[in-house]
């Protein structure tokens, strides 16, 4: 990898759950695994078996995909830190 590191810090709120506030999940059962989902998806290229790839709810996939493309071009090291996830 390289000297580049990017450190995301992610977490569940009560304010995703809210209608019309979040599009993080296309539905708001989906939407507690999202942020765990995307720390997945930028660093092992994949969601956990369990857990499906996010999408809005419009059906446009999570950000996390093209940031994990732009980790495997560039080659930079990733944390991610759980700051209360609803799914670890």
């Amino acid at each position: 990898m390289s000297d580049v590191s990017l450190v995301v810090v992610a977490g569940t709120t009560e304010t995703a759950a809210i209608d019309g506030i979040s599009a993080a999940g296309a539905d708001p059962e989906l939407r507690i695994h999202t942020p765990s989902a995307d720390l997945e998806i930028v660093a092992d290229g994949r969601p956990a078996p369990d857990s499906p790839v996010p999408v809005s709810p419009s059906g446009c996939p999570t950000p996390a995909v093209v940031t994990r493309a732009v980790r495997e071009r560039v080659g930079f090291d990733f944390v991610g830190v759980d700051a209360a996830l609803a799914v670890p």
